[in-house]
């Protein structure tokens, strides 16, 4: 329904989005809904078919106590191609790092046994994995929770729901980084 953009859309300024305002005025909300969330879709697509997206060979810690959690996730991001190595509690997430260094931490912003903000420190502080992304994933939204993971070093907060392709795209985009 929108135009695609391209180089002859583009100004100093951005892009020219004057056709989508005006179709988003004479659309009904449901249709909004329904085409933002296939140009959301289309975006992430194309970003993860970049050259610069591959997965291969990059390799995930997935830090969460919960075997069921720490599986959920195993399937998604091996599924994009990604090596994935489980932890569920510090001394596993210690033995990880002896098997190199991963690329990206996914870690659990509750967890009941363990205190993820003096983890973060912990691997902040760390000169040997202090260089590593971390991105926490929470069920649930709080701010207060969001600056404090922050203020210790997660590079990036997401909350569920989330789809595979919005988890996946935000991984890629932090090894990027």
């Amino acid at each position: 329904r929108y135009p695609q953009l391209s180089k002859n859309t583009l100004t100093t300024s951005g892009p020219d989005i004057s056709g989508i305002k005006r179709d988003l005025e004479t659309l009904r909300i449901d249709e909004v809904n329904e085409s933002m969330t296939e140009l959301i879709a289309t975006f992430f697509e194309r970003a993860l078919k970049s050259p610069i997206a591959t997965t291969e060979g990059l390799k995930i810690l997935i830090f969460d106590e919960k075997n069921d959690a720490s599986e959920f996730y195993s399937a998604i991001l091996a599924g994009a191609g990604f090596a994935v190595e489980p932890a569920q509690d510090v001394g596993a997430l210690e033995q990880c790092f002896q098997n190199g260094a991963p690329d990206l931490i996914l870690m659990s912003a509750l967890m009941e046994h363990i205190n993820v903000f003096e983890t973060c420190k912990q691997l902040k502080s760390s000169q040997e994995t202090a260089r590593v992304p971390i991105l926490m994933v929470s069920d649930m939204y709080d701010s207060e929770n969001i600056k404090k993971s922050f203020a210790f070093g997660v590079s990036d907060y997401i909350v569920k729901p989330f789809s595979d392709s919005e988890l996946v795209a935000a991984i890629v985009s932090l090894i990027r980084e």
